[in-house]
């Protein structure tokens, strides 16, 4: 640029300076002036183009990135409420998942308890039962059924009854 600058003021200072009055010498010189002129235009339309459209990328990129963060940010802004939502109610979870588990654990106390003195109690005495008809020199086999039955009959209610217990919980 400062070589094209050069060259018009020695032009300019041709025509003007020592007046040349020759008209073919003033249109060269006119001419020439033209061209460098057009040549500096051509240039600086050129970097401007250049620079315009690195900008233009630049910008791009800008609002791609802006909104890339506007995402990230209502994915964080949804999982802070969920949070301030789970801090505000953690209280009320807590308790509700307890009482589950105490009911759980109440349920599991009756079945243990029914398991231990209703069910093995019956259990028993049919064990005893059977070693006692071992035992016995000339066992009557009806007496032993009919207890033998009353036996089962009382393990059968107390297995429905178990059975109903663990299906209300």
């Amino acid at each position: 640029m400062l070589i094209i600058h050069f060259i018009s003021v020695i032009l300019l200072s041709t025509v003007f300076i020592f007046h040349v009055n020759d008209p073919i010498t003033a249109a060269i010189t006119y001419s020439l002036m033209y061209f460098l002129i057009a040549f500096a235009t051509f240039k600086l339309k050129k970097s401007y183009d250049d620079v315009h459209n690195k900008l233009n990328t630049a910008l791009f990129e800008i609002n791609e990135k802006s909104n890339e963060i506007h995402t990230q940010n209502e994915q964080l802004v949804l999982a802070q409420e969920k949070l301030i939502w789970l801090n505000n109610n953690l209280g009320k979870i807590v308790e509700e998942r307890t009482a589950k588990i105490k009911a759980q654990n109440e349920i599991l106390i009756k079945y243990s308890h029914t398991n231990a003195h209703q069910l093995r109690g019956p259990v028993a005495r049919l064990l005893g039962l059977v070693n006692l008809y071992k035992i016995e020199q000339n066992p009557n086999p009806d007496i032993f059924i009919e207890k033998i039955a009353k036996q089962v009959i009382e393990i059968d209610e107390v297995v429905k009854q178990i059975n109903d217990d663990l299906g209300k919980a």
